[in-house]
């Protein structure tokens, strides 16, 4: 064969080759669409069956759960008040950000507390068994709509503000706009809006917050408590496993609810709104503050917060933010005492 030939002869064979490899690109690629065509209808199909459950089991939940309170009208939408004990000082507790039960949350502290005072619990719109509403959730609309809430509920005043974390803004609007309804504040680790910084807006913070949100909206709780099992810190500090096994249920219920994304996206407006508010001398003012946050804002800030005076009192707990948790016993040990001694309560 002369070297013409061998020539149109490597070329036919090159060209055959490079035909079938062509060809066998589209078929590679056909291949790779469908198969992930197939799974993400997997996928679709397997979040739309956690959340047709999510929704079937809560509705069968809430009936077999009813409020063990009262359901209060605040502004056409339902807000739950709990309300434990017989005592003369009336104490109310009201519950941090995210805290998704918070009469459940309280127990320990207000099976304490209600051997020498009436105890309520309100739940802000969003949280344990009230239900959800459009309101903007910053310290003004929560201040107002627990008045509207202890009157409806028939709690008599004057109260002893007993809030935790980022209740504390909510505390101090209440005071500033019901002064004459309020004999007392406790802070639980309190939210000081002098010394808070707001969450980072970035958007790696939000993309987070948002799949959260995601996750929590398509019934992805329960999943997420089934892997991780019972919280063992809370029987370690007291809990039943009952009160445990409620809890669970109203996280996912409510976490990650409307109403607590408002709250965390309007951090910054509440802290603005409130960093001007100080407690007058004549209120008695009990500050209990973790031992992270006397350590990183330190002693002066707090009494600070606190404010001057013989009742401004801050005491610092060998525990974490979440100081009701592990110190119950103390904070009513020292509420009491303290109480009784700025005449807030009779011995």
């Amino acid at each position: 064969m002369s070297d013409a030939g061998n020539g149109d002869a490597l070329r036919r064979l090159v060209a055959e080759k490079e035909d079938a490899t062509n060809s066998g690109r589209p078929r590679k690629r056909r291949r790779f669409v469908r198969a992930l065509g197939v799974a993400v209808l997997v996928l679709v199909l397997l979040l739309g069956v956690m959340k047709v459950t999510d929704v079937a089991m809560t509705a069968s939940e809430r009936a077999a759960n009813p409020a063990p309170g009262v359901m209060v009208d605040v502004g056409g939408r339902r807000m739950h008040v709990h309300t434990v004990g017989q005592g003369e000082t009336s104490i109310v507790l009201l519950p941090g950000l995210v805290t998704s039960a918070p009469v459940l949350d309280f127990e320990p502290l207000t099976q304490e507390l209600s051997r020498w005072a009436r105890v309520t619990v309100v739940e802000p719109f969003g949280y344990g068994w009230s239900e959800g509403s459009d309101s903007p959730m910053l310290p003004g609309d929560v201040a107002r709509d627990v008045h509207t809430a202890l009157h409806g509920a028939g709690v008599p005043g004057p109260y002893v503000l007993m809030g935790h974390s980022i209740a504390g803004l909510y505390s101090q609007k209440f005071i500033e706009t019901f002064p004459g309804e309020v004999s007392g504040f406790v802070g639980l680790d309190p939210t000081n809006p002098v010394t808070a910084s707001p969450p980072e807006d970035d958007w790696q913070a939000s993309f987070l917050f948002g799949g959260l949100t995601t996750l929590a909206r398509l019934g992805g709780v329960r999943v997420v408590q089934a892997i991780r099992g019972v919280d063992s810190s809370l029987l370690e500090q007291g809990y039943s496993r009952e009160n445990v096994d409620k809890q669970a249920m109203l996280t996912s219920w409510n976490v990650m609810s409307p109403e607590m994304v408002r709250q965390w996206k309007s951090l910054r407006e509440a802290l603005e709104q409130t960093k001007e508010l100080r407690f007058t001398q004549d209120l008695p003012v009990l500050v209990f503050a973790s031992r992270d946050r006397e350590k990183r804002e330190g002693g002066d800030a707090l009494r600070a917060y606190a404010g001057e005076g013989q009742c401004h009192r801050v005491e610092t707990l060998d525990a974490s933010h979440y100081v009701h948790h592990e110190q119950h016993t103390r904070i009513n040990e020292v509420t009491r005492a303290f109480l009784t001694e700025c005449g807030t309560m009779t011995p």
